[in-house]
């Protein structure tokens, strides 16, 4: 009969504390020689204010005359950091975000990286808060009209309202200098 400690029941328990260990390990990653291929740089060449247009333009048609999936995939990585460049006079978020969507589709293995998934979640809220900031922009000149108008509403009620004061006091003098006549008469 074996009486290794490797074959009785603490035997078996150090044997399935030691598998569920390893399973443990390898589904938290730390296994060696499995770990995601280096992403690829997030970065696109120092410009200034004036340059950043015609980098896009540049890019743009590059874009436009080529079909190889991964030259195009670098493309639309590129005019996505074009549009959000710090020093783009005029940065296009929503243009951008498009960029990385399709970006995501030309290159499904980078597309799933966690940089490329949280820049376009950024990417996503940026545009949506511009949008709203556009829309309350929008709401709030209209809403400035419309107290312009009443203001120049409320202006002219207060001079109907002096005109009216001012004939009600003519009034009531012109009352009192009759009911004096009449007394008089009687």
């Amino acid at each position: 009969m074996l009486t290794s400690p490797w074959f009785t029941v603490v035997g078996r328990s150090r044997r399935l504390r030691a598998c569920l260990f390893g399973l443990l390990l390898g589904f938290l990653g730390c296994t060696p020689g499995l770990k995601d291929p280096a992403p690829a740089p997030l970065t696109v060449p120092d410009l200034t204010a004036e340059t950043v247009a015609e980098k896009i333009a540049s890019t743009t048609r590059g874009l436009s005359q080529t079909t190889e999936p991964a030259l195009r995939a670098d493309l639309l990585l590129t005019l996505t950091l074009l549009y959000t460049h710090p020093d783009n006079p005029t940065p296009d978020y929503a243009r951008a975000l498009e960029c990385l969507r399709q970006y995501a589709r030309h290159d499904p293995q980078a597309g799933a990286s966690g940089d490329i998934r949280r820049l376009t979640a950024l990417l996503a809220a940026v545009t949506e808060k511009t949008d709203r900031l556009a829309r309350l922009a929008e709401e709030n000149h209209r809403l400035a009209a419309e107290g312009h108008a009443l203001d120049l509403k409320i202006q002219e009620l207060e001079r109907d309202n002096r005109n009216m004061k001012t004939v009600i006091e003519k009034l009531k003098n012109l009352d009192i200098r009759l009911e004096r006549r009449r007394n008089r008469l009687e």
